[in-house]
């Protein structure tokens, strides 16, 4: 089985950091993306037709991917989120900071998903995600936040979600990180349970509105669908 592809170098840092957390940081990105298989999504086409018919502009969609080694680093079947800005492109924070990313990527590169969305009955909902897009927008091209400080100058994918919808004054119920995480270390440590994740988001003030077939939720939690 070949594991890598080719190693690419995290150029967009922050600028204080230093070159040993420079080092850290192509480190971290590196063991976080190993190449397990080469195997398709496991999405069928029945959850690429239902995501591009029900997504809409200001939804979260958190994903999943078994091929990468981010899986076992990273707590929860769910290891990444994406804020759609409409159904053919989203905005995320991944390593190399925050960019777009095209629905046909994620279909390509994701193996799970689930689509929230604020409820329809929340005041202002129209002025509130205009503004997520907007914040997410306007930080295209941010670095990524390895160090997970909770900035907001830099994100990782998580947190730039939350921040884009407290920005716009949606309260989510979420917080990024735990207020008495107060160093690098106790955040390393906790970080399996203290960081936000992107299962947290189904705890947050959003509604699901698909799950894609491999899925279950029980009890806000997120299984494999053994039966598929």
């Amino acid at each position: 089985m070949e594991i890598f592809k080719k190693i690419h170098w995290i150029q967009n840092l922050p600028e204080d950091y230093s070159f040993v957390e420079k080092i850290y940081a192509n480190f971290i990105y590196l063991c976080t993306n190993i190449t397990l298989s080469y195997k398709k999504s496991s999405l069928n086409p029945c959850d690429c037709a239902k995501t591009r018919t029900l997504l809409k502009k200001g939804d979260i969609v958190l994903l999943g991917n078994r091929r990468k080694s981010s899986r076992f680093f990273i707590k929860g079947i769910l290891t990444h989120a994406a804020l759609c800005v409409n159904k053919r492109k989203f905005i995320h924070a991944l390593a190399n900071g925050v960019c777009f990313m095209s629905l046909k990527k994620l279909f390509r590169e994701y193996d799970a998903l689930i689509i929230l969305r604020i409820p329809k009955r929340t005041k202002k909902r129209k002025r509130i995600l205009s503004k997520v897009i907007k914040f997410a927008r306007k930080h295209i091209g941010f670095p990524y936040d390895f160090k997970f400080s909770n900035r907001k100058d830099r994100f990782f994918c998580t947190n730039f979600i939350n921040f884009s919808y407290k920005h716009a004054g949606y309260d989510t119920r979420l917080f990024s990180l735990p207020r008495d995480l107060d160093s690098f270390f106790k955040k390393f440590m906790h970080s399996r349970k203290g960081i936000l994740h992107a299962e947290d988001f189904l705890k947050g003030k959003f509604n699901v509105i698909f799950v894609s077939h491999n899925l279950k939720i029980d009890k806000k939690k997120v299984f494999f669908n053994e039966v598929n």
